[in-house]
C-alpha cells in the first residue's frame, strides 16, 4: 500500500512539473512577443516623429524611404512618385543605393514589371524571390541583386501618390506579415506627411506669388516708366512657375506690342487678331495644344517666346472689369511631367496672378490719368490768371499809351510811345500763343504734333528737289515712343527720300511710319532704282541703327520697280 501511494505522489509530481515547465514556455514565448511588438511599435514611432519633423517635400519623401528601411530592416528602399493620371512613376527616390549605381544604372524606372503590380492594383505586396515572380522583367545592367520584396501604396487622402518598394529583407528570407502591417502603418503616416508638406509648400509658394505682385505694383506705380516693372514681371513669373519662356503682351491704341520677354523680342508680337483669339478663350488659364483649334494663336505665341514648337505653352489674360490689359505667355519645356497637375495646381498660381497684375497695370493708368488731369487743372489755371489778368492789364496800358501819343510834343518822346505800345502788342501775342501751347500740351497732342510735323517737315524739304512733295501718312501713336527712337525715325525718313530725290528720278514717292507692335519706315518710290555705283554708307548706317534695335532694314531696287525701302524694328517697352 505505502509503495502505492509513492508511485501516485511521483505520478502527481512529476506531472506537475511538466505542467509548470510547458507554462513557463508559453509565457516565455508570450513575453518576447510582448517585447518584440514593443519594440517595433517603438521604431514605428520613431519612424512616424522622424518623417513629420520636417515640412520639405523632397526631404520628407527621403526621410519616408529611409524609415521605412530601418522600421524592416531592409538593405534597399525606394518611392516611386506617381505621374498624372497615375499611369507611370515621374520620380524614384531612393535608399540604399550610392549615386555613383544609381548613375550606372541609367534611367529611372516608370513602372514596368513587378513595380507596374502596385500601379495597376495598389495593394500591399509581398514577394519571396523576386525572380521567381511571373511578372518580373529583370534587372538593368549595374542593378544591385534584390531577391526579398515589401510594396506598400502611399495615399494622400483619396489619391494614391505613389508606392513605397523595399528589398532584401537582412536577416531572414522573406518580409513577414509583421513587416507588411508596420510598412502599411508608416505609408499611413507618410500620406499623411506629405499631404501637410504639399499644403506647406503651396502656403510657400502663394506668399512667393503675392511678394511677387507687390514688388511689381511697387515699381509700376513708382516709375514713370513701365519696362523695369514688366521686365520684373517676367522674371519673377519664370522663377515662380517652373517655365523656360515668359513673356507679357500689352494693348495699346488699337495694337498689340511685346512688353517684356524673358527671350527677348520674338520675330513677331502677336497680332490683333490673335489678341482677339486669346480672349476669347475666356478668363483663366489655357493651354494651347497642337489641334485644340488655336494652332494660329500657338505659332504666334511660340514666336513671341523664341522657343522651339516642342513645348507646352499658356496664355493666362489680365483682365479687369471685362477691360482686358495685358496677355502672359508662358512656356514649360518639353518633357515637364509636372505639367499635367499645371491644370489645376500650376495654371491656378497664374490665372490668379494675371488677375492682381491687371488690377496693378488699372491703378498705375488711373494713377497716371489723375496726374495727367491735375496737370490739365494746372494749366488752365495759369492760362486764365494769364488770359483774364496780365493780358488784360497789358491790354489797358497799350491803350492808355496809346490814347496819349497824340498829346505828347516832342516827336522823339511820341515815337517811343508808340514803340511801346508796339511791344505791348507783340508781348500780348506771346503770351496768347503761350496759353494755345499750355492748353494743346495739356491735352496730350502737343508732343504727337511735333513729332509729326518734323516728320512731315522732312518731306516738305524735299520739294524742291523732286519738284513735288512725298506723301506721307503716319499711323499710331509717335509719342508713345522714346527720344532715341523717334529721332532714328526721323533720320531713316530722311535718308529714304533723300535716296530718291539723289538717284532714283522718280515721278512719285510714297512714305508710310507705322507705331504698333512694330516701328515701321516704308519709303517707295517709282524712279530707276539705285545705280550700282551710288555710294551705299546712308544705306549701311539705316543697317546700324535697324540692329541696335533688334531690328531689320529691306530693300528692293531695279530700273523698272522703282526702290522700296522698309526699315523695322520691334517697339520697346514704354
Amino acid at each position: 500500500m505505502e509503495g502505492l501511494r509513492g508511485s501516485q505522489a511521483r505520478l502527481i509530481s512529476g506531472g506537475r512539473t511538466d505542467g509548470q515547465d510547458e507554462l513557463r514556455e508559453r509565457l516565455g514565448a508570450t513575453v518576447s512577443a510582448a517585447r518584440t511588438s514593443q519594440s517595433q511599435l517603438t521604431s514605428l514611432l520613431d519612424a512616424v516623429l522622424a518623417i513629420s519633423s520636417d515640412l520639405d517635400l523632397p526631404d520628407v519623401l527621403e526621410r519616408i524611404v529611409a524609415a521605412a528601411c530601418r522600421l524592416v530592416d531592409a538593405r534597399y528602399g525606394a518611392l516611386g512618385v506617381l505621374g498624372p493620371g497615375g499611369e507611370r512613376l515621374v520620380e524614384f527616390v531612393t535608399h540604399g543605393v550610392s549615386p555613383e549605381v544609381r548613375a550606372a544604372i541609367g534611367d529611372l524606372p516608370t513602372g514596368k514589371g513587378v513595380l507596374g503590380l502596385l500601379i495597376q492594383e495598389p495593394q500591399p505586396l509581398r514577394i519571396r524571390d523576386i525572380h521567381q515572380h511571373a511578372a518580373s522583367q529583370g534587372f538593368p545592367p549595374n542593378h544591385p541583386e534584390m531577391r526579398s520584396f515589401l510594396g506598400v501604396p502611399v495615399r494622400t487622402r483619396d489619391e494614391v501618390f505613389g508606392n513605397l518598394y523595399l528589398a532584401d529583407k537582412q536577416g531572414a528570407d522573406e518580409f513577414s506579415e509583421a513587416d507588411e502591417s508596420m510598412v502599411v502603418a508608416l505609408a499611413a503616416a507618410a500620406g499623411i506627411a506629405i499631404q501637410n508638406a504639399r499644403l506647406y509648400d503651396q502656403v510657400e509658394r502663394q506668399t512667393e506669388w503675392s511678394s511677387a505682385v507687390v514688388r511689381f505694383s511697387r515699381q509700376l506705380l513708382q516709375a514713370d516708366d513701365d519696362g523695369p516693372a514688366l521686365a520684373m514681371l517676367v522674371e519673377d513669373v519664370q522663377l515662380l512657375s517652373g517655365a523656360a519662356a515668359v513673356a507679357v503682351v500689352l494693348w495699346e491704341d488699337g495694337g498689340v506690342w511685346l512688353g517684356s520677354s524673358t527671350s527677348g523680342a520674338g520675330p513677331g508680337p502677336l497680332e490683333p487678331e490673335d489678341w482677339r483669339s486669346a480672349w476669347a478663350l475666356g478668363d483663366g488659364a489655357r493651354l494651347l495644344r497642337e489641334g485644340s483649334g488655336a494652332d494660329r494663336l500657338r505659332a504666334s505665341a511660340l514666336s513671341v517666346l523664341g522657343t522651339g514648337p516642342d513645348v507646352e505653352v499658356a496664355v493666362v489674360p489680365a483682365v479687369i472689369a471685362e477691360v482686358p490689359f495685358a496677355l502672359l505667355l508662358v512656356a514649360w519645356p518639353p518633357g515637364d511631367d509636372g505639367l499635367g497637375r499645371a491644370e489645376a495646381a500650376r495654371l491656378r498660381p497664374l490665372a490668379d496672378f494675371a488677375r492682381q497684375t491687371g488690377l496693378a497695370l488699372a491703378a498705375a493708368q488711373g494713377q497716371r490719368n489723375r496726374a495727367r488731369m491735375a496737370l490739365l487743372e494746372d494749366r488752365d489755371r495759369i492760362a486764365r490768371d494769364m488770359h483774364d489778368h496780365v493780358i488784360q492789364r497789358l491790354f489797358a496800358t497799350g491803350l492808355s499809351l496809346q490814347s496819349a501819343s497824340p498829346l505828347t510834343v516832342h516827336p522823339v518822346v511820341r515815337e517811343r510811345v508808340l514803340e511801346a505800345v508796339d511791344d505791348l502788342d507783340t508781348a500780348i501775342k506771346d503770351i496768347r500763343h503761350t496759353i494755345f501751347e499750355l492748353h494743346r500740351t495739356g491735352a496730350g497732342s502737343s508732343s504727337m504734333s511735333d513729332a509729326v510735323a518734323e516728320l512731315h517737315g522732312v518731306a516738305v524739304d524735299y520739294a524742291d528737289a523732286l519738284g513735288f512733295t512725298p506723301e506721307l501718312t503716319v499711323e499710331g501713336r509717335l509719342d508713345s515712343l522714346n527720344g532715341d527712337l523717334r529721332r532714328d525715325v526721323v533720320a531713316v525718313l530722311r535718308e529714304g527720300i533723300a535716296n530718291a530725290a539723289r538717284h532714283a528720278k522718280p515721278s512719285s514717292v510714297r512714305a508710310r511710319v507705322t507705331v504698333a507692335s512694330q516701328v515701321t519706315v516704308a519709303v517707295q518710290d517709282d524712279g530707276v532704282g539705285i545705280p550700282e555705283d551710288a555710294p551705299r554708307s546712308g544705306l549701311a548706317n539705316l543697317a546700324d541703327r535697324a540692329e541696335q534695335w533688334g531690328g531689320t532694314l529691306e530693300i528692293r531696287s531695279g530700273p523698272r520697280e522703282g526702290t522700296t525701302l522698309v526699315w523695322r524694328v520691334p517697339r520697346p517697352a514704354r
